[in-house]
């Protein structure tokens, strides 16, 4: 999908100027999260983007363009949800906070076991066509069985008669090597919801978030402060309904809260923190009402729910 940078001229008519300020956004990929920040300290905020299938992405304004930094964030391939910033550990820098899919999901992938989607028209019909595939072994095995990948593809079935021959092919055994080599490879790699420490020089360091975390994606992130000590605390909220049967819900997540403990996250039970929100959440606002800080929490198909902050240590109810 293409992406947009809309000029404001001051009286609020916005020009499209992506093709000549930005021409490393018109097709970067599945965005969906972006955060204005200034990352390298210059006192000038950067453009700070992640999506599915992508790493993420910093862009500095320089010379009336944007275009994209080198960082060592470029090999972390995720299907990142959100990201937002703050200095975590108050050395002055900020940091990522970066929402991902979290590792308890049926594809776990890894650095040395990528999932790939390719994409071509491989029957030949004028249409692009999407295959997941995953590594097992090292090879890239279709992650779809035989009927679901001859629907889309007949040729599957004139190869594969038995679905014991299928089971045993790569992509790279199913379809021409050309072919393969004229595809469009997207890659997912990373899977963990993390925080990229920044050590300046466009450099990070990655520390996962807390492992209950990961047992469901993080779809959106709130700053705050919740023990008023200073240090950025945060409020997360997950969870993905719509995937296939065979990949199941992602629903473990009632909402986190991770207090801030010289910028490593620490995890508060629900016990604690008095959170416990179901459903997919898809936004959280924080705000103030009267002397009280509330939590709007955004779901799909349900309504808002409203959280109080009672006790300063941790209590949200």
């Amino acid at each position: 999908p293409q992406s947009y940078l809309l000029e404001n001229d001051g009286k609020g008519n916005f020009t499209d100027v992506t093709a000549s300020k930005a021409p490393g956004l018109l097709h970067i990929g599945m965005v969906t999260g972006a955060i204005w920040a200034d990352i390298d300290g210059n006192e000038k905020k950067e453009l700070v983007i992640c999506g599915e299938w992508m790493s993420p992405k910093i862009f500095t304004f320089a010379d009336n363009q944007f275009r994209e930094t080198t960082t060592n964030l470029s090999e972390l391939f995720g299907w990142w949800q959100s990201v937002a910033v703050a200095d975590v550990n108050n050395d002055g820098k900020q940091d990522l906070i970066l929402a991902n899919i979290g590792e308890n999901f049926y594809l776990r992938p890894s650095a040395e076991q990528p999932v790939k989607l390719w994409l071509n028209d491989f029957d030949h019909n004028g249409s692009i066509d999407k295959i997941l595939t995953y590594s097992i072994g090292g090879r890239d095995m279709p992650v779809f069985v035989k009927n679901d990948m001859q629907d889309q593809l007949p040729v599957i079935r004139k190869q594969n008669l038995k679905h014991e021959e299928y089971a045993t092919k790569s992509i790279q055994e199913l379809f021409p090597e050309d072919l393969l080599q004229s595809s469009a490879v997207k890659q997912f790699n990373f899977p963990f919801s993390c925080v990229a420490i920044n050590q300046g020089n466009n450099t990070f360091i990655i520390q996962h978030l807390p492992q209950m975390v990961q047992l469901s994606c993080i779809n959106t992130i709130c700053v705050t402060d919740i023990d008023n000590n200073g240090s950025p605390d945060l409020v997360l909220g997950g969870n993905k309904f719509g995937f296939l049967p065979q990949f199941g819900r992602q629903d473990a997540g009632y909402g986190h809260v991770l207090l801030n403990d010289n910028g490593v996250f620490k995890w508060v039970s629900p016990a604690t923190s008095g959170l416990l929100v179901e459903g997919e959440i898809k936004d959280i606002l924080s705000f103030n009402k009267g002397k009280s800080k509330r939590f709007l929490f955004f779901r799909n198909n349900d309504y808002p729910a409203e959280y109080e902050m009672k006790n300063a240590a941790t209590g949200i109810r």
